[in-house]
């Protein structure tokens, strides 16, 4: 539900964002292509994004979970 309701909070400009940000998106996500997830990490001031090639809209691919984990891992541990 919280996906189909534009509630105020959600209309807040990506670029009032500050903390660090990860924007992990896949090369063949077929509901959101590549271009949505750059323009996405593009509004938030000094936000990374890590494409993952070969990945779709889910997760449910062998191994992926855990790489996506550590992708999470890598960016919280750094400065």
């Amino acid at each position: 539900m919280a996906a189909r309701q534009m509630t105020d909070d959600r209309l807040a400009p990506l670029s009032s964002i500050k903390a660090p940000t990860l924007v992990i998106h896949g090369t063949e996500d077929p509901l959101r292509p590549l271009p949505h997830g750059q323009a996405l990490a593009e509004q938030i001031s000094h936000a990374r994004l890590k494409v993952i090639p070969g990945m779709g809209h889910s997760l449910l691919s062998p191994g992926l979970p855990r790489r996506i984990g550590e992708i999470i891992l890598e960016h919280t541990a750094s400065p």
